[in-house]
């Protein structure tokens, strides 16, 4: 039968693709009503996030239609820079580089290849209801459709339905105290030209900011923010109002900044940072959690998008090798658990000194070189240079 795959999103995408790659047939249901073209913001596609795309065949196209990062610079709110990372040698060190791309841009071709591969879409299936029998999985969506097949994968965010089918209504993500505005500017603010991401810890926000090729400003500021906000909150600010706080917010900070927010349109969107550290299980008999569902991270350590890549291909593979049922499913748990939740914990403690106060400050502008250099080396450890499985038809052990 048929596997089902909740969400379209960067994860489910994947899975359907990976799952061809090995002979499994899917269909994934997406709450969307239609495709997104233009939704999100821009992310960091790192060595193993790229290298799970080389598994699945897209990882040249997401190269061409992004940009290697070189690097990552930081400053203090006076414009001073207090540490900076090279990434030249990352393709030498891990097989691969960081890749700024747009997240629409990395939707769009994962979209591609998945119906190229045959892969089911169906838009508008907002999972409501699972039910498991002995030998299949049925859900139920908001408008009454219901599909059937042989399991189910929660792939549908940070917000999913089905972990409340796997653990319960009680587990929710944890709020980290900051809200996620990001945009895009049609210049590079005056005397700057591209490169290095550049980060800067202003006096009451965090603003990172990163020069394409083509002179396009891509940035994002992380406001604290003392409560989570509701998302009708989020989504009844204008885009003057989102530009005049992040205005004042930096009016005292490194001057590109304001240029930046006043060149920019409309912010692309606001969210609150948070992220799911640990449940207490990923999967039961024949439903099972992917990425944001299972292990939501903040994207203070750029791993979001790259451990929703990697799920995809350890969970085909150990879908192929082991059978669609709860022997793939607890080898899938097994296997991922202990690397993503050591960077939750990593990505947390990033968030966690982006708006330190003034004391706090100091001890960071004056520390911060020696916590770089030990940082890239735990997260060039723990998370470049893994390497996914290859994924071929691989008869299950106990067809």
């Amino acid at each position: 039968m048929t596997t089902l795959v909740a969400g379209a999103g960067i994860g489910g995408l994947a899975l359907g693709i990976a799952l061809s790659r090995v002979g499994i047939e899917s269909e994934i249901h997406e709450s969307w009503p239609e495709p997104t073209p233009g939704a999100g913001a821009f992310l960091n596609l790192s060595p193993n996030g790229l290298k799970a795309l080389q598994a699945i065949g897209v990882a040249n196209s997401a190269a061409d239609a992004g940009f290697p990062s070189t690097g990552i610079e930081f400053y203090n709110h006076r414009g001073r820079q207090i540490g900076q990372l090279d990434s030249s040698e990352e393709a030498a060190k891990y097989g691969a580089t960081n890749i700024m791309i747009r997240r629409a841009d990395l939707h769009r071709i994962l979209l591609e290849k998945a119906q190229s591969a045959g892969v089911t879409i169906t838009w508008g299936h907002r999972l409501e209801a699972v039910e498991e029998t002995h030998d299949q999985v049925q859900a139920g969506f908001v408008d009454g459709d219901l599909a059937k097949g042989s399991v189910l994968i929660g792939a549908d965010g940070v917000h999913s339905h089905a972990r409340s089918h796997v653990v319960g209504d009680d587990i929710h993500p944890t709020y980290l105290g900051l809200v996620d505005v990001a945009g895009f500017s049609p210049a590079a603010p005056w005397g700057i030209a591209a490169g290095p991401q550049r980060m800067v810890f202003g006096r009451h926000s965090f603003f990172c900011y990163y020069i394409a090729p083509s002179g396009e400003t891509w940035w994002f500021c992380n406001l604290p923010h003392a409560s989570q906000p509701e998302r009708d909150e989020l989504q009844a600010t204008t885009a003057e109002q989102w530009r005049s706080r992040l205005l004042g917010l930096h009016a005292d900070d490194p001057p590109e900044i304001v240029q930046i927010l006043k060149a920019s349109a409309a912010p692309v969107g606001a969210w609150p940072l948070t992220d799911l550290a640990t449940i207490p299980t990923w999967h039961t008999s024949r439903v099972c959690l992917v990425g944001d569902a299972a292990h939501a991270t903040s994207p203070s350590a750029g791993q979001g998008a790259s451990l929703a890549l990697e799920d995809a291909v350890v969970l085909a593979y150990q879908m192929a090798t082991n059978g669609e049922d709860t022997q793939a499913f607890a080898a899938f748990e097994s296997q991922r658990r202990p690397r993503v939740e050591s960077l939750i914990q990593m990505a947390r403690r990033n968030s966690n000194t982006k708006s330190p106060g003034p004391i706090a400050g100091l001890f960071r502008d004056l520390l911060l070189p020696v916590f770089l250099r030990v940082g890239a080396n735990a997260i060039g450890k723990q998370a470049y240079t893994y390497e996914p499985p290859t994924l071929k038809k691989i008869p299950p052990e106990h067809a």
